[in-house]
């Protein structure tokens, strides 16, 4: 009578097995700690970007109608801008000539209490309030605001220590982060449409 022997794997074939499985877990742990990061990473870029494009557009718009430049440095833009009153005055006798009115708007951008570049703006005499889109960075290039001056033998760069902001009639915005991996650049050139502090003809 024969008897049968029953089959098992071996100690050394577990331990085999378990290392490979081991191996294997490992690699797709990696596989997806890497994917998450570079989602994030995106994320963050997209996010970035967005938000930089907010307040590019929403200088852009009010330099367009901008009047009078007051004071312009790589961190501060201080202009006087020309914007229609209320519309809806129509018992004013005068509302033709009430109706364009000039207000001071001033960018700059500081750091906070916690070391983070912040892009803030004032309209008329009130506080400086964080522009909308909420940009904040540690890593944004402070300057911001460029400026060519116009004289007799062409435009140069406008260098603020030699002489003031008048005859500036082109503006260059650059919001820089300047990060190790994937560095974000957005510039926008704005030509002023009065830029020599006429006032408009109503």
């Amino acid at each position: 009578m024969k008897l049968l022997k029953s089959k098992a794997f071996t100690l050394l074939e577990t331990m085999m097995v378990a290392s490979i499985m081991i191996m294997v877990s490992g690699m797709i742990y990696t596989f997806h700690i890497n994917l998450v990061r570079t989602y994030y990473r995106g994320s963050e870029m997209l996010l970035d970007v967005q938000e930089a494009q907010t307040i590019l557009e929403v200088m852009t718009k009010e330099l367009r109608s901008a009047s009078v430049l007051v004071k312009l440095t790589p961190d501060y833009l201080e202009f006087l801008r020309f914007y229609d009153a209320d519309l809806l005055q129509e018992n004013d006798p005068v509302k033709d000539l009430n109706r364009i009115q000039v207000k001071k708007i001033a960018y700059r951008i500081r750091k906070d209490d916690e070391d983070f570049y912040i892009v803030e703006r004032q309209e008329g005499s009130s506080a400086f309030l964080p522009l909308s889109g909420g940009l904040r960075s540690k890593v944004l290039n402070p300057n911001v605001f460029k400026g060519w001056k116009k004289t007799r033998k062409g435009y140069f760069v406008f260098d603020p220590n030699r002489s003031g902001p008048d005859r500036v009639p082109l503006i260059q915005i650059t919001l820089a982060l300047q990060k190790e991996k994937n560095p974000i650049t957005l510039i926008k050139k704005v030509f002023l449409p009065v830029p020599y502090g006429a006032t408009p003809k109503l």
